[in-house]
């Protein structure tokens, strides 16, 4: 993800948390979510072992868990009312 892309995303105040499949690798590795929020860590090419990042919603749709099963890292949040 690049610099303007992370910036642009952080800058809405909306946004809680962001998540990643896989971790920046590339020189400007700052532009990437926090460790627990990113499901593959480093370049492993093809021994990645594929972690994936799991959303749920409640069953009366008033909130939703994001969670990252190899970082042992889960977070649920409100859905927001249609004004």
């Amino acid at each position: 993800t690049s610099k303007s892309a992370m910036d642009a995303l952080k800058a809405v105040p909306t946004i809680q948390a962001m998540y990643q499949v896989h971790e920046n690798v590339r020189e400007d590795k700052e532009n990437t979510a926090t460790k627990e929020c990113i499901a593959n860590d480093g370049d492993k090419g093809e021994a990645c072992a594929g972690h994936y990042i799991k959303c749920s919603v409640s069953a009366d749709s008033k909130t939703y868990t994001v969670s990252v099963p190899s970082k042992q890292h889960s977070r649920t949040f409100e859905t927001r009312t249609k004004e």
